[in-house]
C-alpha cells in the first residue's frame, strides 16, 4: 500500500483525478497508518473539482459530516448533487436522504423521493426499498400500493433482508398484490435468516394461519 501510494503521490502531482481520488481513499482507510481524515478530504475535493463523481460524493459526505473539513450542510447538498446528476447512484439515495431529512433547510419530500427513484431504478436495493415505501405511505409521492409491493420485491430479490420481511407482510396481508400465505411465509422465514428481529415472532403467526397443505409445500420447499 505504501508503495502504491507512492506512485499515486506521483500521479497527484500531475493532478490526475484519479490518482487523487485513489490516494485519498488510502488515507482514509487505516492501510497507511491511522486514518488521516484532513489529508484525505483535501485530496476529494481536487478530484472532486476535476468532476470526479466518487470523490464529488466522497466530498459532500465529508462536508455532511464535518469529517476532515469544517461541515457546512449546503455545500454538502451541492456536492452530492453533482455527483447523483453526475449518474452515482449512491449519491442518488444520499441526496435523497439528505433532501427528505431537510439537512441543508426544510425537507422536500418530492425532490428527495424522486431522487431515491433513480436510484432504485439503477438496481440500488436501499434505494428501492426507500421508494417502495414512499409509494405505500404516499409521502412525496402519489400513493400506489401496487408500484410500493413492485419495489419492494425488487430489493427482497437482491436479499435486502427488510424488504424481505416487508414482502412478506404485503403479500400475508394482499397489500398491493393478490393475497399469498405461502409466498408470505417464506419471505418471511427468509427475512428471519437474515437477522431481522421483528420476523421470527410474524413468522410464528403465519405458522397457525397456514393450512396443512400449505405447510406441507413449506415443508417440501425447505423453509419451515
Amino acid at each position: 500500500d505504501k508503495r502504491a501510494a507512492y506512485w499515486y503521490g506521483e500521479a497527484v502531482k500531475a493532478n490526475d483525478p484519479l490518482a487523487q481520488y485513489a490516494l485519498a481513499r488510502l488515507y482514509d482507510s487505516d492501510r497507511l497508518g491511522p486514518p488521516n481524515p484532513v489529508e484525505a478530504t483535501r485530496l476529494y475535493k481536487m478530484a472532486a473539482d476535476q468532476n470526479n463523481v466518487l470523490a464529488q460524493y466522497r466530498y459532500a459526505l465529508a462536508l455532511a459530516n464535518a469529517r476532515g473539513v469544517a461541515g457546512n450542510a449546503e455545500q454538502a447538498v451541492q456536492w452530492m448533487t453533482r455527483a447523483a446528476e453526475g449518474g452515482l447512484d449512491e449519491a442518488q439515495l444520499a441526496l435523497g436522504d439528505m433532501l427528505v431529512g431537510g439537512i441543508a433547510g426544510q425537507p422536500d419530500l418530492g425532490k428527495g423521493v424522486g431522487w431515491y427513484g433513480k436510484a432504485a431504478q439503477q438496481g440500488l436495493p436501499l434505494a428501492q426499498v426507500k421508494y417502495g415505501t414512499a409509494f405505500f405511505t404516499g409521502a412525496g409521492v402519489e400513493r400506489d400500493l401496487p408500484a410500493a409491493f413492485g419495489w419492494l420485491h425488487r430489493a427482497a430479490m437482491q436479499g435486502q433482508s427488510d424488504a424481505m420481511y416487508l414482502v412478506g407482510v404485503f403479500l400475508a396481508g394482499g397489500v398491493g398484490v393478490e393475497r399469498n400465505p405461502v409466498e408470505a411465509y417464506k419471505w418471511m422465514v427468509l427475512a428471519e435468516r437474515n437477522v431481522v428481529a421483528r420476523a421470527a415472532s410474524v413468522r410464528a403467526a403465519m405458522t397457525k394461519q397456514l393450512t396443512p397443505a400449505q405447510y406441507e409445500i413449506m415443508r417440501n420447499h425447505g423453509t419451515e
